[in-house]
């Protein structure tokens, strides 16, 4: 059976709406020190890098990115649907380093492969780091795109993803749309999230709440640890704030000789 870790990091902080430079703040994506402001209270989206422009959610990933794949300049890369701020500018610093985007109309982005998650061309093992950003919520079927993503990493490899988990749903997933023959089916109000892609909004289809980490593991056939972070010294506080780390099975942690643990 897979293995599921969940884990929160919690620092002592002031409050959580800071009305302009987090004190003491380091962003992990760029180094800026005390460059975080609040521009709002929504601080998902609101709590941002002055000097990289990257979000509560970006550095929770260059956290977890830096822990788990400190050799990330050098490493085979794809990323799902990049921000054009924060951890995607820096990401695409890596020489190996490929963004994607979901073009179904044709209307594809400057720069950016077409690629449906759900059903990749890539080669198994292509990669050694997968990075989806709030990609999630947005696919048909998320079990397929998990599991496409999984068997695009190499067996040392990481994916990063993050999506919104809602605390007050206590079902692992809540189906909002579907997709029957090119037809959307709308199973709830349609809600849309922001998008730097298309009209500039994403149609969301699926709410996650408690217990997706364990669904995730199955999907991908992986072993999944979710971090939920509520850290006033990188910035990563506010909402929605878990980062989850999925890694294909055989990467898992063994016990180790007369004690202690190795990877």
């Amino acid at each position: 059976m897979p293995s599921v870790a969940r884990c929160s990091i919690q620092e002592d902080w002031d409050g959580l709406c800071p009305a302009s430079g987090l004190q003491g703040s380091h962003c992990p994506v760029c180094g800026g020190f005390e460059s975080i402001d609040s521009l709002g209270p929504w601080h998902r989206d609101q709590l941002v890098c002055r000097d990289c422009g990257s979000i509560p959610r970006e550095r929770g990933a260059a956290l977890a990115l830096a822990r788990n794949r400190p050799d990330w300049m050098s490493a085979r890369i794809h990323e799902a649907s990049p921000a054009p701020r924060g951890l995607s500018l820096e990401l695409a610093k890596a020489p190996t380093y490929l963004p994607t985007g979901y073009f179904p109309d044709g209307n594809q982005t400057s720069g950016l492969m077409h690629v449906d998650l759900e059903n990749q061309s890539f080669a198994s093992g292509s990669f050694d780091i997968v990075v989806a950003l709030d990609v999630l919520e947005h696919v048909f079927d998320p079990a397929l795109a998990v599991s496409e993503i999984m068997r695009t990493l190499n067996d040392n490899g990481v994916a990063i993803l993050t999506f919104p988990i809602s605390p007050e749903l206590n079902i692992p997933m809540r189906p909002r749309a579907v997709k029957k023959r090119g037809t959307i089916d709308y199973l709830l109000e349609p809600d849309y999230h922001g998008s730097p892609f298309a009209e500039g909004r994403s149609l969301v289809t699926h709410d996650y709440g408690e217990g997706i980490e364990k669904v995730l593991a199955e999907w991908g056939a992986c072993d999944v640890e979710m971090i939920t972070y509520c850290d006033h010294s990188h910035g990563v506080i506010g909402e929605f704030t878990e980062v989850l780390i999925c890694r294909p099975r055989s990467t898992r942690l063994v016990a180790g000789t007369r004690g202690g643990i190795v990877a």
